[in-house]
């Protein structure tokens, strides 16, 4: 029987990449729009694209931002990113104009690599608009290049400007507590916050998870966004620790993601619960080779028993975890070889390296059972918001505790399962929304006065945005339609609410802040149908 991976301990992304590129040149490292990449493949790409960082001028610590869907392009340039020691910023496809300037503008980003289509959308105008005249432009796919655009292929050709001496002494420079990813997260003052995160943390994720997983070949598949920590660190990053390969999807589909297991052999296979919950009610499901699945790992909220006894007919082990941006990764983990209860009602237990504590409101310990805020410290938590030490003391106090915000409480096994979250922030198909960035964007509407954002339950996305404005004006009424295509061109689809009802008046508490409670109850009753996909 053949042993599981053999894992080298390394703190950079790119000595991987050079020991596979070395040791299994011939195995294939990426799968995208019909290209496959080896390890010798890959590696020249990188280098060629790393020495053309280089030969532009990107120091350590210059951002360097891309726009991407998982492809084998974005690949390129997050790992020549790394390995120059430069810090990679990623930029949601789905988000609008508005969404990409901030970032750009927050971040300041030395170049630019970014799609100039994506299905049917071109990104030629909101590129034109929103990128600084300070930041270069490259251009990758196929598409319609903005003014002032490189195509990806003219610029590789820079790097020969660059010596491989060069290169190596640049890569050699680049220290594992180097910071390497920019990665935002939404915030409750309704402006996303950049999670400033170093690369040995980046990496530490792989080599924790791997193996407990026991594989004897790694092939994954990766539909998750790129800017988001679970496309970047537990599925990009975490398939070069294993020098597996990485199979990407442009756009996730049920339907597809069953085709490409069974075509591709995917043997370690990865989902937020929604995804998980389209796929075991697609058509084809029953019928799919998923034999090669060794593996079935799910976060971002829980898993129905329903589900999970579904899916554990099909994989022969389970497994969920609960992660955050701030924590570069997984802090808890609970595996099983058949279905347990424990997989649905807890996130598991803390991992080896990682610091629980279970914190009240006044920040005393309390005891097994009872309920408080999930702190967490540790090696690996971000080194803080960029640009905001403000955030960054409010959110890591003086002995390092990360406040994750949820409440949780330890069952008598030492599993943690959380119960609530002490901010309004909900989770929308696994991604964290804040009610006050999408209030912030109805608020700009000349038509609305106040508004509130509430989360309400969803069968198919956990939850969903339930909003309630406050009329600006009797005479000029706003409807709920034209507020939601008013945030459509705004928000990200996954943040634009799925009701808005228009009111005279928001109810109040009497220290005359929006009841929110009530508001929430109110969007419980009058609950929107069950959303389809988006």
């Amino acid at each position: 029987m053949a042993a599981a991976l053999d894992i080298p301990d390394f703190d950079r992304a790119y000595d991987y990449l050079a020991h596979y590129g070395e040791e299994r040149p011939e195995w294939e490292a990426a799968v995208s729009a019909g290209v496959r990449l080896t390890y010798r493949d890959l590696k020249l790409r990188v280098d060629q694209c790393a020495r053309a960082l280089i030969a532009v001028g990107i120091s350590p610590g210059d951002r360097v931002a891309y726009l991407s869907p998982p492809h084998h392009e974005y690949l390129v340039v997050l790992l020549a990113t790394l390995a120059v020691g430069g810090i990679a910023v990623g930029v949601n496809p789905r988000y609008r104009r508005r969404e990409i300037a901030h970032v750009l503008n927050d971040a300041a980003p030395r170049i630019f690599f970014s799609r100039a289509r994506i299905g049917s959308r071109s990104y030629a105008g909101d590129l034109s608009a929103a990128c600084a005249p300070a930041t270069r432009l490259v251009t990758l796919g196929e598409g319609e290049s903005p003014a002032g655009g490189e195509p990806l292929a003219e610029f590789m050709l820079r790097g020969g400007s660059t010596t491989f001496e060069e290169l190596e002494a640049r890569t050699d420079s680049i220290e594992g507590e180097s910071p390497c990813l920019i990665i935002y997260t939404s915030g409750t003052t309704g402006a996303p916050k950049g999670v400033l995160l170093k690369q040995n943390a980046a990496l530490r994720h792989g080599k924790i998870f791997l193996p407990r997983f026991q594989l004897k070949t790694l092939r994954a598949v990766n539909y998750y966004p790129t800017n988001h920590v679970a496309g970047v660190v537990a599925n990009t990053l975490q398939t070069l620790v294993g020098g597996g390969a990485l199979v990407c999807m442009e756009k996730f589909d049920a339907g597809e993601v069953l085709s490409i297991i069974e075509s591709e052999r995917i043997t370690i296979w990865g989902g937020i619960p929604t995804m998980l919950q389209m796929c075991a009610s697609h058509e084809n499901f029953e019928t799919a080779d998923l034999s090669s699945v060794r593996t079935l790992l799910w976060s971002g909220g829980e898993l129905s028993p329903e589900l999970a006894r579904t899916l554990s007919r099909r994989v022969p082990r389970l497994a969920t975890l609960f992660a955050m941006t701030e924590t570069t990764g997984g802090v808890t983990a609970i595996e099983s070889d058949s279905f347990a209860d424990a997989l649905c009602k807890s996130v598991g237990r803390p991992l080896p390296d990682v610091e629980i504590r279970i914190s009240g409101e006044e920040g005393e310990a309390v005891s097994q059972g009872e309920a408080g805020e999930l702190l967490i410290r540790g090696a690996f938590l971000m080194i803080g918001y960029w640009n905001n030490p403000e955030a960054t003391a409010a959110a890591i106090d003086a002995q390092g505790w990360l406040r994750s915000g949820d409440l949780a409480q330890v069952d008598h096994d030492g599993c943690i399962r959380l119960v609530g979250r002490r901010i309004e922030m909900f989770k929308s198909g696994g991604y964290n929304v804040y009610p006050r960035e999408i209030e912030a964007v109805l608020e700009s509407h000349a038509g609305v006065a106040a508004a509130v954002v509430v989360g309400t339950k969803d069968e198919l996305y956990g939850e969903v945005g339930a909003a309630f404005v406050q009329a600006g004006s009797a005479e000029k009424p706003v409807s709920g339609e034209t507020l939601l295509a008013y945030c459509r061109k705004y928000l990200a689809n996954y943040k634009v609410p799925k009701r808005i009802d228009v009111l005279p008046e928001l109810p109040t508490l009497a220290n005359g802040k929006f009841d929110r409670k009530r508001l929430a109850e109110k969007a419980a009753v009058a609950r929107a149908p069950q959303s389809g996909p988006r």
